[in-house]
């Protein structure tokens, strides 16, 4: 299993290449003060270069991931 100190900054691109991005949207839930208050925590990650590019809390609705599809710029869109 690879840990994150076997990654050095050439093994990334730090760049986005706009004209075929490989997005990956993810979810993540917690909770704030107690288990009854669950929170969603949404990211919109480019693959090629692990840059978060995209991101937005709420529950796990539709219109949160709207939310975070309207986060993404549209050129990568």
């Amino acid at each position: 299993m690879l840990g994150r100190g076997n990654f050095s900054k050439k093994d990334l691109n730090d760049e986005i290449n706009q004209d075929n991005p490989v997005i990956e949207l993810d979810e993540m839930w917690s909770f704030v003060g107690s288990r009854e208050n669950e929170v969603w925590i949404w990211l919109a990650l480019e693959v090629n270069s692990r840059k978060v590019i995209g991101y937005t809390v709420g529950d796990r609705s539709i219109n949160t991931f709207r939310r975070l599809w309207n986060t993404i710029h549209p050129k990568i869109k």
